[in-house]
């Protein structure tokens, strides 16, 4: 994202893409369009800085992209919206989940 790599998390349950103040301020404090607060899945409502755009590369593909900014810390993370633009290699993505296997009583 802006040239700086920024590990996220994949949240389909997600409308929007997140990073927190703290990774905002590392790419350089892009300008922040003001937008409305929102509702997470717990229904509290959550206060946010705003959302900027930022170019984003991934496995060779690049597209200026909109984030939201969160005011409190939080996980970065990919939401719904980005997925129509980029193309994320699911196969990578599932590579990393382990699975174990309970042990029968």
């Amino acid at each position: 994202m802006e040239g700086i790599d920024i590990q996220m998390s994949l949240d389909t349950g997600s409308t929007a893409s997140r990073i927190s103040l703290a990774e905002w301020e590392r790419l350089g404090k892009p300008p922040l369009q003001q937008t409305t607060s929102v509702v997470d899945s717990t229904d509290t409502w959550v206060v946010i800085e705003g959302e900027c755009n930022v170019k984003v590369e991934y496995n060779g593909q690049s597209a200026l992209l909109p984030v939201v900014v969160m005011s409190e810390d939080c996980d970065s993370s990919i939401g719904a919206d980005w997925f129509q633009r980029i193309q994320f290699d699911s196969n990578a993505i599932f590579d990393e989940i382990q699975v174990s296997a309970k042990e029968r009583l």
